[in-house]
């Protein structure tokens, strides 16, 4: 049996899903990243590995004596693909459509308001212009053809229906998607290191502060989403696709 230290955490997040929570409190990448171990994650970021293994041991004995879970934290695993991608559209591709709209036009008004005084604000700005055409476009790819192929192939096999051929291998599907996933997770970092871990100088205004506040909640939310697809979605159609080609 694996110790704490050495399994990966996505395995720690498939176990104990309110790990996300902490995780995100601490910067350490469970999404695209998430395959290292826990003790290269502690190299990596430089932590106190004893703090760490002991906020991490607390958080999972909390969870397991805790009487309900949060439901944006609910255990996936036992999801249909058909259930999971009506949750990932319903939940994260509405919701980012929404933010990256409201986003597009606040990041533009304080980036002309305090660009002079905050320039960050300006690289932001043209940041984050980029970002919404790009992240649009990848929703609009998923729901258009990587989720009917996953759908597809799950209808097959309920239904007996194979022929062997699957439509397209998940693998070759797939990658297009995850390297788009990194994409994002690195604009994200940039956005993070540019509004200083989403901290607010003194002389910020209302708008600026939702700016910030929006920011904050789309990166932890598209943790989630690519998290989602990733580690739960991607192997499960994976999955189907092994049983339908043997």
């Amino acid at each position: 049996m694996k110790t704490l230290t050495e399994k990966t955490i996505n395995s720690l997040v498939d176990e104990t899903p309110s790990l996300i929570e902490y995780f995100e409190k601490r910067g350490i990448d469970y999404c695209c990243g998430g395959d290292i171990s826990l003790q290269k994650a502690i190299e990596l970021g430089q932590f106190d590995s004893s703090l760490i293994l002991k906020e991490i041991e607390q958080w999972i004995n909390h969870a397991q004596t805790a009487t309900s879970v949060p439901s944006s934290l609910i255990d996936m695993e036992y999801l249909s693909v058909s259930s999971l991608i009506q949750y990932i559209k319903d939940k994260h591709h509405v919701y980012t459509r929404e933010a990256l709209k409201k986003l597009a036009v606040l990041v533009e008004k304080i980036a002309m308001v305090h660009g002079k005084e905050h320039p960050e604000l300006i690289e932001l700005n043209k940041l984050f212009s980029g970002f919404e055409g790009e992240l649009s476009a990848h929703l609009q790819k998923e729901e258009l053809f990587v989720f009917p192929s996953f759908l597809y192939m799950e209808e097959q096999l309920k239904n007996e229906t194979s022929s062997g051929n699957p439509k397209r291998n998940v693998g070759t599907l797939w990658e297009p998607i995850e390297q788009e996933h990194v994409a994002a997770g690195q604009t994200l970092e940039q956005i993070k290191k540019l509004t200083n871990d989403f901290s607010l100088p003194e002389d910020a205004c209302s708008s600026y502060a939702q700016t910030y506040r929006l920011l904050e909640q789309l990166t932890r939310d598209i943790h989630i989403h690519v998290h989602l697809e990733e580690h739960i979605l991607m192997p499960k159609a994976e999955k189907i696709y092994q049983q339908l080609i043997h």
